[in-house]
């Protein structure tokens, strides 16, 4: 049996910062004292090494690799954040990536190799034998969605593509760039359908990355470096797959006061809404929905 746990990380759609997640999950992992190796396989658009800025020492890719034309220390490359390594893929575009039994036998000698507590995987976009080979080998995939109704719906469904592949599969979500001003706007009522969604969609919730504009810049520099709220959000999720129990906001301080801003909103707008009810004569019904309202709120946004 394998002393080394695989987490692979998928998108429901293009241009959501799976690649993003995929390295600041890897980094928390890594502070918290696992030895992390992170691969790059989105071989159509590979970025971690300009995200960890090193793509200027890079000599063999994961292609190199499975072709058995380099070793596994020849292919990795020491990150500057201690206990991490990135096996990157080639900076082209492929048009045929390689072979999946292959890739998959190759990722778990990496991973033997460097003597890795975790393998993370960050996969391409769409439905390729790669993406089904780096799913058959994990233990957990993390479904990344943005905050908006269709794009956890996305993710419903890759979900269960994903659970085809692979049945004993741990299949979590996590929305990226979670925005808790849009949630505390007139909007209210509406967006809270959201969360019905997240519900039906049969993914339990790993954890959730704030919207962070300082990280859309971070992109651009030598070397992508997190804010305080973003590093936390990260923790929380690498810690919650250490076996950790934390609530969902756990240390972002700033959430923290704006969901209790946004729970004294919605206590308001469900009297007013019992007010008017009773103008109209349609207390009961309105008293049920506002009920229904309410109990979803206090779910997500009370500790």
């Amino acid at each position: 049996m394998a002393n080394y746990k695989i987490i692979s990380v998928a998108s429901s759609k293009g241009g959501i910062g799976k690649s993003t997640v995929s390295l600041g999950i890897a980094r928390a992992l890594a502070h918290a004292g696992k030895k992390v190796l992170l691969a790059d396989l989105d071989f159509g658009n590979a970025c971690l090494d300009i995200l960890c800025g090193v793509e200027d020492r890079i000599l063999y890719t994961v292609i190199d690799l499975v072709a058995s034309a380099c070793t596994t220390e020849e292919a990795v490359l020491e990150m500057s954040d201690e206990n991490l390594w990135l096996l990157p893929a080639p900076a082209a575009g492929l048009e045929d990536a390689p072979e999946g039994e292959k890739l998959s036998e190759a990722l778990k000698k990496a991973c033997e190799d460097m003597e890795a507590d975790y393998l993370v995987l960050d996969t391409g976009a769409g439905v390729t034998e790669s993406n089904d080979a780096a799913f058959s080998i994990s233990d957990t995939v993390l479904v990344v969605a943005g905050h908006s109704p269709v794009s956890i719906r996305a993710a419903e469904s890759t979900g269960n593509r994903i659970r085809s592949i692979n049945r004993t599969i741990e299949v979590k979500l996590i929305i990226n760039s979670f925005d808790i001003q849009n949630l505390m706007s007139r909007r209210l009522r509406n967006r809270t359908g959201m969360f019905s969604i997240i519900d039906e969609s049969g993914i339990s919730l790993a954890g959730v990355i704030p919207y962070d504009y300082e990280l859309e810049l971070a992109a651009e520099l030598p070397r992508m470096e997190y804010s305080y709220e973003t590093s936390t959000a990260f923790s929380n999720i690498a810690a919650r797959l250490l076996g950790e129990s934390l609530p969902l906001f756990h240390g972002l301080g700033k959430i923290r006061r704006k969901k209790k801003v946004l729970l004294i909103a919605a206590v308001i707008l469900l009297i007013a809404g019992m007010t008017a009810a009773v103008a109209f004569g349609l207390l009961r019904k309105k008293d049920k929905n506002d009920r229904i309202t309410q109990k979803k709120i206090e779910n997500y946004f009370t500790d």
